[in-house]
């Protein structure tokens, strides 16, 4: 046995409803689609081909004496390691050719004016 919900609805009007003033859909033609006119895909090849599919991505970034890290062989933040200027005083070093002060004390750089 089957059974319908019902549910509310607005209450009935006195008057019927205005005509629908909205165009039937038309009638269907009959008539076939036109086929495809692009040609076919062509089919893979056995080998990968030699031009690339996608943009390549950017190469990692070198480090430098210039972008906030201390990182290659610097020994404070961009500075010493051979490279980069010379480390300002209490910045760290391993020699004294790390330092602007060329005095290196307990991986320090020290003033000039430094008393070993």
């Amino acid at each position: 046995m089957k059974q319908f919900l019902f549910f509310a609805t607005a209450p009935p009007t006195g008057k019927p409803t205005p005509k629908p003033t909205g165009k039937p859909t038309p009638k269907p033609t009959g008539k076939p689609t036109p086929k495809p006119t692009g040609k076919p895909t062509p089919k893979p090849t056995p080998k990968p081909t030699q031009k690339p599919t996608a943009k390549p991505t950017t190469p990692p970034k070198i480090p430098d004496c210039y972008d906030g890290i201390k990182n290659g062989n610097e020994t404070g933040i961009d500075c010493g390691g051979g490279v980069c200027p010379k480390c300002d005083n209490g910045m760290p070093c391993r020699g004294d050719e790390d330092c602007d002060s060329n005095q290196c004390e307990q991986n320090v750089c020290q003033s000039k004016f430094y008393e070993k």
